[in-house]
């Protein structure tokens, strides 16, 4: 590493394994800091995580084991990692894709998004989830500020003309990231009675220290596709554990009732995949998250059937560039969930660039608990995938 010019962060402007000149420094999470890099050769930007200085045996493994989980995985609405090593100083880094835009958390924090793009949004994930879950991985932090939405009027780096890879007409815009805390069926790192999560995404079984699997993740878009619809959480509470006792023992109320002036918008359709995709047991909920995505494309398209144009909520330029959307697979869901009962109120706020470093008032992730040494993860599907 060859040091160019002086700064306070002593990476800036220093060149990394002879190829990636740190630019700048773009988020700031609880296990790393991100960094906006050249590759000298290619000429091309990336964002490059290093772990930030520890001598945690287990967050270095943690760091270890997103890159090489999240470089398993081959898919357009997940973050690509294309490459891993050492600094000097012994810290790890890994080298991602370089994203412009805004988080999904960005997105919320200005207004409320219109129903028709928060289902094209969570079609997008529940896509990319599916994905990750054929790998055996389960995300387990899944939240507003682990989803980018690409500027589509910004060229992204490494962006071909045209792409066979996407449904006529789809215009992919979103990519999951952060797989810092992600679990894999081979992984020893967290074993049952130990909570790691965001508590206001916290399914009730990753909340209690269960056993989970891809149906965790589903419950988790369930309280993020809530949060879109009305710009409000489905539980908050004063504490994480009352936060997450709520997601135990109390329904939420439906997104039309939670914002009733806004209820004509939102098809009784797309209420009712939210509340079968949080529903308690994992055994009511959607059994694949391609299930997921093919009831929110049908939803979509019978909206778009009646409002071809979606129209921008706030400054997001992501739903410009949405057009008509080529269904996948027919995959039938489970019985809708049952009415909802009322819960308090919550409020969102601001992330920080590219996702990186979460500000929006949430309540800190939860730490590790004391554990048994090893897990009970249940495998995802062989099936319908």
């Amino acid at each position: 590493m060859t040091t160019e010019s002086p700064n306070e962060d002593p990476l800036l402007g220093t060149l990394v394994d002879n190829r990636y000149r740190v630019i700048g420094r773009i988020g700031d999470g609880g296990m790393g800091i991100v960094y906006k890099v050249e590759h000298t050769f290619l000429n091309k930007m990336f964002a490059l995580k290093v772990m930030k200085p520890t001598r945690d045996v287990v967050d270095r493994q943690r760091f270890d084991q997103e890159a090489r989980l999240a470089s398993r995985i081959r898919h357009r609405n997940v973050v690509e990692i294309s490459d891993f090593g050492i600094l000097p100083t012994n810290q790890p880094y890994f080298v991602m894709e370089f994203l412009r835009g805004e988080t999904l958390g960005d997105a919320i924090y200005q207004g409320r998004i219109k129903p028709l793009l928060a289902c094209l949004i969570a079609a997008q994930v529940a896509s990319g989830l599916q994905a990750v879950h054929k790998q055996n991985v389960v995300h387990r932090d899944l939240k507003p500020d682990n989803i980018f939405l690409l500027d589509p009027d910004e060229k992204q780096e490494g962006d071909r003309e045209e792409d066979d890879s996407q449904p006529p007409g789809q215009v992919n815009f979103v990519k999951i990231m952060d797989f810092g805390i992600a679990k894999s069926v081979d992984n020893k790192l967290t074993g049952t009675g130990m909570t790691l999560g965001t508590p206001e995404y916290m399914s009730p079984e990753q909340a209690t220290g269960e056993k989970i699997d891809w149906r965790s993740d589903q419950y988790s878009l369930g309280c993020i596709l809530y949060e879109m619809l009305t710009g409000e959480l489905p539980f908050a509470g004063k504490t994480a554990f009352e936060v997450m006792n709520k997601h135990l023992t109390e329904a939420p109320k439906s997104p039309r009732q939670r914002r009733p002036e806004n209820a004509a918008a939102i098809p009784i359709a797309l209420e009712k995949i939210i509340l079968t995709m949080m529903q308690k047991r994992a055994s009511n909920r959607y059994p694949t998250m391609r299930a997921v995505e093919q009831a929110l494309r049908d939803v979509a398209t019978t909206m778009q059937t009646a409002e071809p144009a979606v129209e921008p909520a706030a400054s997001n330029k992501a739903t410009l560039v949405m057009s008509h959307v080529d269904p996948p697979a027919a995959s039938a869901p489970p019985a809708p969930a049952p009415t909802a009962a009322p819960n308090p109120s919550a409020t969102t706020a601001k992330s920080d660039d590219l996702g990186q470093q979460a500000t929006r008032p949430i309540l800190p992730a939860i730490p590790a608990l004391p554990a048994d040494p090893e897990p009970q993860l249940a495998a995802p599907p062989t099936a319908n995938q």
